[in-house]
């Protein structure tokens, strides 16, 4: 379609050497031009070590009527960071009532053209603040916030034994007890399908009761700084073969932590408590499964702290089980830890 970028997925090309070996090759082995395609376009030429061949296309034209703005990806960025587009899809409603996803849009923030930046190793110049990035596709408009703040995200899968601390580290989990239990991470990056629908790429998973970690949050100064945890709590019960919930709670989590800052006892103010449910049993004895229903994150606010410079200590421990109805699970309650957020208040 009109203004799409060349998509090779699914594409095949054999490599003829010259000592006689041919090669099969796929999309991540060529190069091809990614300028938006116009009408009137009938080739692509894609290359391999510098030898090319022009693949066959048709372009079509077809009237907008509107795009919808989907984003799933972070909204609030550590000052400093790379602000992406990851997490963003771009859906055209065309005139027939038809929807295609479209990667030829443009990014703006302010009038500034920054699709360049956002689509590559991401725009670091944003000054703390809150943004509205509009998204324009063939003169249609939609957009999306987010938000700069002062400060740094500390990935919950960012966790090591006490022994294999690297040297110098800086913000970052340390297990102080597992209990003989996991108080593992869970890498969406490596694959996992346990993780696929995990709050941004990564999660400390299956915290349970007498676990607990120590959150090193390094600062510069002396400062003040709100610290905000988020979570999900989650009864589970494992099918080996796909792992589908079964059962998740709702509670009053910050009744379930204990937590200290550099040794003094931290009080979570906040009553927050987690999204849950559970699925119904159908009438030929299977259930109907919301793989969604045990990542609905929320955030408990540890309120201001008073950070020293140098390392600083949050030591976080779960000290009961977290309370199911139902018969529904085998399982024991857990809770997930998405991450750590540390707000500057100067």
């Amino acid at each position: 379609m009109e203004g799409d970028i060349f998509d090779p997925t699914g594409i095949k090309v054999k490599a003829y050497w010259s000592h006689g070996i041919d090669e099969e090759l796929n999309k991540n082995d060529i190069s091809y031009d990614k300028t938006p395609l116009k009408e009137g376009d009938t080739k692509v030429t894609i290359t391999y070590e510098g030898v090319t061949l022009d693949v066959a296309i048709t372009v079509v034209s077809v009237k907008v009527e509107s795009i919808k703005v989907e984003y799933a990806g972070e909204t609030r960025f550590p000052l400093g960071t790379a602000v992406t587009n990851n997490g963003l899809k771009v859906i055209a409603v065309l005139e027939d009532g038809t929807e295609k996803e479209v990667t030829a849009y443009t990014l703006t923030i302010n009038s500034k053209d920054v699709t360049a930046d956002m689509t590559g190793e991401g725009l670091k110049d944003l000054e703390k603040g809150a943004y509205t990035i509009t998204v324009t596709y063939k003169d249609k408009t939609g957009s999306y916030n987010i938000e700069v703040f002062n400060g740094y995200i500390i990935e919950a899968e960012d966790i090591y034994n006490k022994d294999e601390v690297p040297e110098n580290a800086t913000n970052y989990l340390e297990k102080v007890s597992a209990s003989g239990v996991q108080l593992g991470a869970i890498r969406y990056s490596d694959g996992k399908k346990d993780a696929e629908f995990a709050s941004g790429q990564a999660y400390l998973g299956e915290v349970k009761k007498g676990n607990s970690f120590n959150v090193h949050v390094y600062s510069e100064v002396d400062r003040k700084a709100d610290i905000t945890m988020t979570a999900a709590s989650c009864v589970i019960s494992k099918d080996m073969a796909s792992w589908k919930p079964i059962e998740m709670a709702s509670v009053q989590l910050n009744k379930l932590l204990k937590a200290t800052a550099n040794g003094k006892d931290v009080v979570i103010t906040d009553d927050v408590i987690l999204p849950g449910g559970a699925t119904q049993p159908n009438e030929d004895g299977s259930y109907t499964y919301d793989a969604n229903i045990w990542v609905k994150w929320q955030s408990v606010v540890f309120g201001e702290m008073e950070l020293k410079k140098g390392d600083n200590i949050i030591y976080v421990e779960l000290i009961d089980a977290i309370p199911f109805e139902g018969t529904l699970t085998g399982g024991s309650g857990t809770i997930n830890i998405d991450k750590f957020e540390v707000s500057f208040k100067d």
